[in-house]
């Protein structure tokens, strides 16, 4: 009894030793092009559509094999869009600014290039996202002292919709230096929810990323 009991606890350690190997936990951050898909609505030739924000993400991935990988990334995501739809102002320009906690499934692909050490990877899943807060900056023309700034009631009536969901594609490379892995992707979201309710106005970003995982 005593050696079958010995030999249990040593193939469970060995499971779970192994279990553990394949787990990797990191950090990414990234700059973002945030925009909305307004449909048929017509804009100036010159009109400005992107505003510049950030991401944030923590990283935890399970390694089923030497080429693929699934996890989830959740973070703080901002979005937003340079001409707000269905808000008007003659002779000014209003930006939205929005923030979110995201949380995206993903699949990753990987195909090694160089040996172990450089790695080509594709990623794709879909996410959901809650909006955490909302702000509306409007600005006259050519003046830009005339910046007023307005933090948005998400509770208000026919408000903006607090759920996000769409779906997630990137490509990257990582460099593999032992059980730490660095990496640059960019990352592309499309969004399948209006923000307004009353009009279309679907998220979409470009990411540019970098980050880091360590296998445990």
């Amino acid at each position: 009894m005593k050696t079958k009991a010995v030999f249990l606890i040593t193939l469970l350690a060995f499971c779970l030793y192994q279990l553990n190997a394949q787990v990797s936990l990191g950090l990414k951050s990234s700059f973002v092009k945030a925009w909305e898909e307004y449909g048929d609505v017509g804009l100036p030739d010159d009109a400005e559509i992107h505003v510049n924000r950030f991401n944030f993400s923590a990283l935890a991935y399970y390694k089923i094999n030497d080429f693929v990988e699934v996890g989830i990334e959740p973070g703080f995501m901002q979005k937003g869009a340079a001409c707000e739809p269905g808000f008007i102002i003659f002779e000014g320009d209003a930006k939205l600014f929005l923030n979110y906690a995201e949380a995206p499934l993903l699949l990753r692909i990987n195909s090694p290039i160089i040996g172990n050490t450089i790695t080509v990877f594709g990623k794709i899943g879909a996410g959901a996202s809650r909006l955490l807060t909302a702000y509306r900056e409007v600005e006259v023309f050519g003046d830009p002292n005339s910046v007023v700034r307005t933090q948005l009631d998400l509770n208000a009536e026919n408000g903006m919709n607090k759920w996000d969901y769409g779906l997630h594609g990137a490509l990257g490379f990582s460099v593999n230096i032992g059980n730490h892995e660095l990496f640059a992707e960019t990352n592309i979201y499309r969004g399948l929810t209006d923000v307004d309710p009353e009009n279309r106005s679907e998220n979409r970003t470009l990411q540019f990323g970098i980050g880091f995982l360590k296998t445990i």
